[in-house]
C-alpha cells in the first residue's frame, strides 16, 4: 500500500492488489468474529450481549492487522521515501476497512434464495451474475477502498465517504441479523 503513494508508480494496480491481499489476510484472523456474528441474534450462549461479543472478537484482529501493517508501512516508508504519517494513515485506514468489511461479510449471512431464481434472457441464464456480485461485493469494496486511500495525500473526502458508506452497510447488516 505504501508504494502506491509514490508518484510515478502504477498506483491503481499496487493499491488494488494491496486491498485484496489485506482483505484476504484478514480472513483467518476474523474466524472468531464470524462465529460471534453467526450466534448474534440467538439466545446469549456466553452470558453477554451480542454487541459485546462482537467487540471482544474484533479486538485481536484489529490489533494484529494494525501492528503488522504499521510495521511493514514503516519499513517501506523509510526505504522508499514516502512520508511516514501518510503511509501509516493509509495502512491504518485499510486495516480498519478490511476488518469492517469482514464483519459486514459475516453479518451478511447465506446466499438469499431469491438470487437462485433463473433469469432467462436471449443470451442465456444470467442469474449467475447476481450470485457472483453477491459473493464478490466485499472484496470489490476492499479494492475500491485501497484506491481511495491513494488519493489521501490530495484529499481525504473519498476515504471519509467510503468509511461512512461501509459503516452504514455494517450497521444495516447488524440491524437485519436474524
Amino acid at each position: 500500500m505504501t508504494l502506491s503513494l509514490l508518484s510515478g508508480t502504477p498506483a491503481a494496480l499496487l493499491a488494488g492488489t494491496a486491498g485484496i491481499v489485506i482483505y484476504g489476510a484478514a480472513g483467518p484472523l476474523t474466524k472468531g468474529l464470524q462465529h460471534a456474528a453467526s450466534v448474534a441474534g440467538d439466545y446469549p450462549l456466553y452470558g453477554i450481549s451480542d454487541r459485546h461479543l462482537v467487540i471482544l472478537h474484533a479486538l485481536f484482529p484489529l490489533i494484529a492487522l494494525l501492528a503488522v501493517l504499521s510495521a511493514s508501512a514503516t519499513v517501506t516508508a523509510f526505504a522508499s521515501g514516502v512520508p511516514l504519517g501518510v503511509a501509516l494513515t493509509g495502512v491504518g485506514a485499510l486495516g480498519v476497512l478490511a476488518l469492517a468489511l469482514r464483519m459486514g461479510s459475516a453479518l451478511k449471512g447465506p446466499l438469499p434464495p431469491s438470487l437462485l431464481t433463473p433469469v432467462n434472457t436471449p443470451a442465456g441464464d444470467l442469474s449467475i451474475v447476481m450470485q457472483i456480485g453477491w459473493a464478490l461485493s466485499d472484496p470489490l469494496i476492499a479494492i475500491l477502498g485501497a484506491l481511495t486511500i491513494t488519493m489521501l495525500p490530495i484529499t481525504p473526502i473519498p476515504v471519509v465517504m467510503l468509511a461512512i458508506w461501509v459503516g452504514g452497510l455494517v450497521l444495516v447488516r447488524w440491524k437485519k441479523r436474524r
